[in-house]
């Protein structure tokens, strides 16, 4: 889309940053969305409760990256995962959002553990297309 259409980009212009927009999608598919998807769901579904542990220990390690990402840790913060603004690597985080809002409802996790998640969260959801697509 970003080829062919006029108007904002979804990917960063800038080649370095794009390639760190799409590993970040990487990272939500390989490691983030499972770990939140066995988390939330994995008992009511009949997985093992270590399958369910697992996944949980596995999310706050995701949680932590995401965090120090957005929070200033090596790269100074960022208030988006990749280039200079909104992007498909934060696309990508925002659909499981729903399930962390769950999660933390549920106790099982404290988005206040993570504030710069919780913040980034927050920004997400008070999108005007995240609200109507909720």
């Amino acid at each position: 889309m970003d080829e062919v259409l006029d108007g904002p980009h979804l990917l960063p212009e800038d080649a370095k940053e794009r390639a760190r927009a799409r590993i970040w999608m990487l990272s939500t598919d390989s490691n983030f969305y499972p770990a939140v998807f066995v988390a939330s769901v994995g008992c009511e579904r009949g997985f093992p409760e270590e399958r369910v542990s697992e996944a949980r220990e596995k999310l706050k390690a995701t949680l932590a990256r995401l965090e120090e990402r957005l929070g200033g840790g090596r790269e100074c913060g960022r208030e988006y995962l990749a280039g200079g603004g909104f992007s498909l690597a934060d696309v990508a985080h925002a659909g499981t959002f729903v399930r962390l809002r769950q999660l933390e409802e549920e106790g099982a996790l404290a988005l206040s553990d993570y504030p710069n998640v919780a913040a980034r969260v927050g920004k997400i959801e008070a999108r005007k297309l995240f609200r109507a697509a909720g």
